[in-house]
């Protein structure tokens, strides 16, 4: 009878801790869901609310009037990655160096659904997930293979000829089809949301500047930067993405360059709104977009190279580029008027892709701001953390403009990391190496434990058979089996250790829960002491998991079981893994604390009676 009692209320202590796992649980999802405030104490936050402002107000001594309205500069260079922005090759660029020192910086997470470079150009201009395969842009009186873009607009489009009828500059042909088939994805996104709410406030709108790879036989035309800032109707009121940008120069990547003098004047020009200039009265500023290809075209044509002559032509490449950004930011300063500078790049070339430094720098730049900081944004709420979907809700904000609906993403506001005597630059790098290193090993890490933990049970099946005559292989498996439980606890501890060296950290993760499960099987040779060994384990790995989140969730963002931001599936919280890890171990600690208050009694009682 009392045996049975026992078990009735351990049967009701299960399902209350059941209940209360359940619980917490729930509320802690639906915290993350739908953005519960208290939800901050747990920790599924990576950034409190006080480390995340907006952006500070810009101290101009310029009356704002119908000629102060804000001047925004986007430059896009394809290819440009973090190890540009290291110290030996910022020593070489002052520009460059000046926007990376007084700016505010941040890693943008370029991965989205669809491939191609059109497709971060349309995220861009979307705000949402875009497809923009099959996008790029022309000139108005562009004529290829006796085509023209005025013709394509009109034979494709229901509002062609009121397209053709304006006074537009760059058409987009596929706008019709990419309309089309965002629709019918899962994202609804709507191509061309950022540049037509824009058109629709009276901001000016331009784009310079092409990706083309002239001679060698064929003619490759790439011309993407236009599906971020077109309207509606898949045009751009100023700007040219022709040849006209480029000026022959053998010695450079498809024997052209960008020609920058062509690209400071037509900017000039564009900035004054003696170009494209809306109706009396609507000229609330402008946005200008331009897009350096040369970059783009040395990688591309890598492999021809030889080693030292491709080391030569990249700081050619980047010193042109600098040049370019020396002139811009020195007429912004010069000018008195609201500029903005944003440098963007929608990929990084091949060897940051190698070497896993696979987020692109974002900068925004501004004279009346003298002290460089991180960028954060709601999407990420990481310090020097951002996505692509959040550039268009920003450019809006530029504006004093709210994002409207079909906009996923969220603007990106200056944020304070935490306190560090380095510079925010100098903070970024280190986060953007630990983001690899992990990033690297993951993969081998995670597939090893797998192989692992299957290697560990079909080895325990097989030692069953002759577990009692074998006393010492019995007990080698039990150090096994703890180990494969001490597996993720340790996987998660070692993300506070994520600044160490690869090979020192996979040593780490591989031996640490193999030594940690055979000094717990050491000490757990009777049945009570392994039913207290499992659920110290499972509490402790339970009380960590909910210790990290509580303080950060630094160990959780840096742990090769936790969520990439490079994936970028997540960026806070508790990720999906440690979830599972979470649940089990809560449910591994209480089963065993029931089970050694059942057996209490009776070893109490078989003390007595001896």
């Amino acid at each position: 009878m009392r045996n049975g009692t026992i078990r009735r209320k351990a049967a009701r202590l299960y399902a209350k801790g059941i209940v209360c796992i359940m619980a917490a649980v729930s509320c802690m999802w639906m915290s993350v869901t739908y953005g519960i405030s208290p939800v901050y104490s747990l920790g599924t936050n990576s950034i409190s609310q006080g480390q995340v402002i907006p952006t500070q107000q810009e101290k101009s001594e310029v009356i704002p009037n119908s000629e102060n309205c804000p001047i925004v500069t986007v430059i896009s260079i394809p290819g440009l990655s973090f190890m540009e922005l290291q110290p030996e090759w910022l020593d070489r660029l002052p520009a460059l160096r000046k926007l990376a020192t007084t700016g505010r910086l941040a890693a943008m997470n370029v991965r989205v659904p669809y491939k191609g470079l059109e497709s971060v150009y349309a995220t861009w201009g979307a705000g949402t997930p875009a497809d923009g395969k099959g996008g790029e842009g022309w000139n108005r009186a562009e004529r290829r293979d006796g085509q023209s873009a005025l013709a394509l607009i009109r034979r494709f489009a229901a509002d062609g000829a009121e397209a053709v009828a304006s006074s537009v500059s760059v058409l987009v042909p596929a706008y019709p089809s990419l309309k089309r088939d965002n629709a019918e994805e899962n994202y609804l996104a709507r191509p061309g949301l950022l540049g037509e709410t824009l058109k629709r406030h009276g901001v000016r709108l331009g784009v310079w500047g092409n990706l083309d790879e002239p001679g060698g036989g064929t003619d490759r035309f790439k011309r993407p930067a236009p599906l971020m800032i077109m309207d509606g109707q898949g045009t751009v009121a100023a700007g040219d993405v022709g040849r006209g940008t480029l000026i022959a120069d053998p010695a450079m990547p498809s024997a052209v360059r960008t020609d920058t003098e062509r690209l400071v004047e037509e900017w000039r020009v564009f900035v004054a709104g003696r170009k494209a200039r809306p109706a009396e009265g609507t000229d609330h500023g402008a946005l200008a977009v331009m897009e350096l290809g040369d970059w783009y075209r040395l990688y591309a044509e890598k492999a021809w190279y030889e080693p030292s002559r491709f080391a030569e032509r990249k700081r050619a490449v980047l010193e042109q580029t600098d040049r370019l950004l020396s002139r811009l930011t020195g007429e912004m300063e010069a000018s008195g008027r609201r500029h903005v500078l944003w440098l963007v790049s929608p990929k990084v070339h091949a060897e940051a892709w190698i070497e896993k430094w696979q987020l692109t720098p974002v900068i925004r730049w501004s004279s009346a701001i003298a002290e460089g900081t991180l960028m954060s944004s709601a999407t990420t709420r990481r310090p020097g953390l951002v996505a692509a979907v959040d550039v268009a809700p920003s450019l809006l904000g530029e504006f004093g403009l709210s994002r409207p609906e079909g906009m996923i993403g969220l603007p990106i506001v200056s944020a304070e990391s935490r306190r560090d005597s380095r510079s925010p630059l100098a903070v970024l790098l280190s986060d953007m190496q630990q983001m690899a290193n992990v990033y690297a090993l993951r993969p081998t890490l995670l597939y090893g434990l797998a192989g692992y933990e299957v290697s560990v049970m079909l080895l325990g099946l097989i030692a069953l058979r002759w577990a009692k005559p074998l006393g010492r292989l019995r007990r080698w498996m039990r150090g096994l089996l703890f180990s494969v439980l001490l597996a993720p606890g340790v996987l998660l501890a070692l993300g506070w250790a994520a600044h160490m060296d690869k090979p020192l950290l996979a040593g780490l993760a591989l031996t640490a829960p193999l030594a940690l499960g055979m000094l717990a099987a050491a000490g757990s040779r009777k049945i009570p002491q392994l039913m207290r060994t499992l659920g110290w384990i499972g509490a402790g790995t339970g009380t960590l998991i909910l210790l990290d989140g509580c303080t950060g969730a630094e160990a959780m963002k840096r742990s090769v079981l936790g969520y990439d931001p490079i994936v970028g599936a997540r960026y806070y919280g508790i990720g999906n893994e440690f979830m599972g890890v979470l649940l089990g171990a809560s449910l591994l600690g209480l089963s065993a604390w029931l089970q050694v208050r059942q057996m209490r009694p009776r070893l109490l009682k078989n003390c007595g009676a001896e």
